[in-house]
């Protein structure tokens, strides 16, 4: 109650009219217990109903509630008035409710997110292992181990290979669907070098592939030698600047490319009384129609 009547009664001799932000020496001490009622009778009793306010009303002498400001001043000038609404402290209880939930949900969720979640102690390929003796990171699989899927118990089929050496005889069915599953890949991965006729004039070749010897022509008399186990090896392991192809292209695939190869070297190196009377109709068909397009163009 003192900074209550602190803020009633600091003026200065001029009537009231200036406020002075120190009150006079002689009333500092003063305070308002002075003014207590004398019974508690008289003060009013609490309302019930929400929405309704207490007022307070401390009575004042006469000849000092002229210097109250009219915030404080009651009516008539006969005490300080004060309001206090009802709700004012279910609402504080709230706030602080609402306030001390807030602060709960933000602990909880900070204690969830550690550094290490996005700072974690792994290590990435192709660094560096002082924990292995080699010092590297990556780590070849164990010998005689499978993976799950993975299990290639078909030498002959994933290798192209059987007793170390290239297989002579395509393990799967020749087929008119194989051969063009095998031109499909050829075109994809094959021609940018060696060309769509297998003559080593693709267009990587032709564009500034300078190497001491250019792709491979598949219509040279070593490689119609070749066992059709040796191009499905050449796909999987690669050879010379050729890297291996086997994470690109399925094993089916390898060996559909292998068997289009083979329709390749045929197609250069076939004679004409080797062929029967419907494939002899079928080249003059093909040469008719590539005439009148030609023609058309």
């Amino acid at each position: 109650m003192r900074c209550i009547w602190h803020h009633a009664f600091r003026r200065e001799e001029d009537g009231g009219r200036n406020l002075s932000p120190n009150p006079s020496p002689e009333r500092r001490g003063e305070s308002l217990e002075a003014w207590k009622p004398a019974s508690t009778d008289a003060l009013p009793a609490l309302p019930e109903g929400r929405g309704e306010s207490l007022e307070v009303r401390i009575p004042v002498p006469s000849e000092r509630s002229a210097a109250l400001p009219p915030s404080l001043a009651g009516k008539g000038g006969r005490g300080i008035g004060f309001a206090f609404p009802c709700a004012l402290r279910q609402r504080s209880r709230l706030t602080k409710m609402l306030a001390l939930t807030a602060v709960t949900l933000a602990a909880a969720t900070l204690a969830g997110c550690h550094t290490d979640m996005w700072h974690q102690p792994k290590l990435k390929a192709q660094s560096e292992n002082r924990f292995f003796v080699d010092g590297k990171t990556d780590r070849t699989p164990v010998a005689n181990t499978v993976a799950v899927g993975q299990l290639r118990a078909d030498q002959v089929f994933y290798t192209g290979k059987q007793g170390g050496k290239p297989v002579s005889q395509i393990p799967v069915p020749v087929t008119l669907e194989l051969l063009k599953r095998g031109q499909t890949q050829y075109n994809t991965f094959c021609s940018p070098c060696h060309g769509k006729s297998g003559d080593g004039q693709g267009m990587i070749a032709q564009r500034g592939l300078a190497l001491r010897r250019q792709p491979a022509s598949y219509h040279t008399d070593r490689l119609r030698a070749m066992p059709i186990g040796y191009f499905y090896d050449v796909i999987t392991n690669g050879f010379g600047v050729m890297y291996s192809y086997a994470s690109r292209i399925e094993p089916e695939d390898r060996w559909a490319i292998a068997a289009y190869i083979r329709v390749l070297q045929k197609s250069h190196f076939t004679k004409v009384n080797e062929l029967t009377p419907e494939d002899l109709k079928r080249l003059q068909e093909d040469e008719k129609k590539a005439g009148g397009t030609e023609r058309t163009q």
